[in-house]
C-alpha cells in the first residue's frame, strides 16, 4: 500500500508540473504568480472539504503551518528566479537534493537508516538528477546573488519536507486538514502579493506573452481554459502533499523522499516527451533509465 500511495504521490505531483508547463506556455507569463495563488486556494480548500478540521489547533501546528507556507512560496519563487538568472541545470540539480535535508534530519533525530542497495539507489538518484539537469541544460551565469538565492531555494524546499513529518509525529499520524490547508492559504497570500508586486513594478506596459500563448486574455475562452488548468493543478498538488503527509510516518525518509523525488524525475522526463513534444535525447532517455533502477533498489 505504501508504494501505491508513493506512486500517486509521484504522479499527481507531476500533474500538478504539467499544468504549470501547460499555462507557462498558452498563458501570459505576467499571470504566473496568479495561477499559483489560484492553485493553492484551490488546494487548500480541498483539505478543508475533504479532511475538515476536527479541533482548535495548537499554537505549535500553526506556527509550522503558517512556516510550511512561506517556504513553500519562497521556495517556489526563488527557484523560477534561479531558473531565469542562472544555469537551468545546475539549479535543477541542486533544488531536486534538497530531499537531503528531511533524509539528514531523519537520520540525525529519529535514528533512521537505510539499506545498502539503498545507499546504491541514492547514489544513482544523483546520477539522475545530473543527466536529467544535462539533458535540458541551458545557458546562465553564475554570480553571487544566484548562488544566495538557491541556497535559500534549496533549504527553503528541504524544510518544508521536513516541517510535514514533525507536524504528522506531533498529532500521532492523523493530523486533519487544517495543517496544509493554512499552509497552502499562506502560500496563495505570498503569491498574490508578488503578482500585485510585479503589476505595480511593471505598470500600464503592455504584458509580454510566452511562446505560443493565446493573443488575448480577457476573453471567455482564455478564462475558462486558466481557471481549468489552475483547478486540475491545484487537485494535482493537493492529492500529491496528501499522500506524502500520510507516508511521512510510515516510510523512513531515505526511502520516502528520493522516491519521490526520483520517480517525479522520471516521470516527468516521460511527460515532457510524450506531451510536450522534448526531443527524446539519450540524456533523457539515460536518466529515465537510471532514475527507475535507483527507484527499484530504493525500494528494497
Amino acid at each position: 500500500m505504501n508504494l501505491i500511495m508513493t506512486a500517486a504521490a509521484v504522479c499527481f505531483f507531476c500533474l500538478n508540473g504539467a499544468m504549470t508547463r501547460l499555462f507557462q506556455l498558452k498563458m501570459r507569463r505576467e499571470r504566473l504568480s496568479l495561477y499559483q495563488a489560484g492553485f493553492c486556494f484551490i488546494a487548500a480548500m480541498l483539505n478543508v472539504v475533504f479532511y475538515g478540521v476536527s479541533a482548535l489547533p495548537d499554537a505549535r501546528t500553526v506556527i509550522m503551518s503558517a512556516a510550511f507556507g512561506l517556504l513553500f512560496a519562497l521556495a517556489s519563487f526563488l527557484g523560477a528566479l534561479c531558473y531565469e538568472r542562472g544555469p537551468m541545470s545546475l539549479t535543477s540539480v541542486i533544488l531536486n537534493m534538497s530531499l537531503a535535508v528531511p533524509v539528514l534530519y531523519s537520520f540525525a533525530f529519529f535514528g533512521e537508516g537505510i539499506s545498502n542497495p539503498g545507499i546504491i539507489g541514492l547514489v544513482l538518484l544523483c546520477a539522475t538528477f545530473i543527466l536529467s539537469a544535462m539533458s535540458t541544460s541551458n545557458g546562465g551565469r553564475i554570480n553571487a546573488v544566484w548562488l544566495v538565492m538557491v541556497g535559500v531555494a534549496f533549504a527553503a524546499n528541504g524544510s518544508t519536507a521536513v516541517l510535514q513529518k514533525l507536524n504528522q509525529m506531533n498529532s500521532g499520524g492523523h493530523s486533519d486538514g487544517f495543517f496544509l490547508a493554512f499552509a497552502y492559504f499562506i502560500s496563495a497570500i505570498c503569491f498574490l502579493c508578488v503578482f500585485v508586486w510585479g503589476k505595480k513594478r511593471s505598470g500600464h506596459a503592455e504584458e509580454r506573452h510566452c511562446s505560443g500563448a493565446e493573443p488575448k486574455g480577457n476573453n471567455l475562452s482564455y478564462i475558462l481554459k486558466a481557471l481549468l488548468i489552475t483547478a486540475v493543478s491545484g487537485c494535482g498538488s493537493f492529492v500529491g502533499n496528501a499522500m506524502l503527509n500520510i507516508l511521512s510516518v510510515r516510510m523512513d525518509a531515505a526511502v520516502l523522499y528520493p522516491c519521490v523525488n526520483g520517480g517525479l524525475a522520471v516521470l516527468t522526463a516521460v511527460v515532457s516527451m510524450v506531451f510536450f513534444k522534448e526531443k527524446p535525447t539519450w540524456l533523457k532517455v539515460a536518466s529515465i533509465a537510471v532514475g527507475a533502477a535507483a527507484i527499484v533498489l530504493l525500494a528494497i
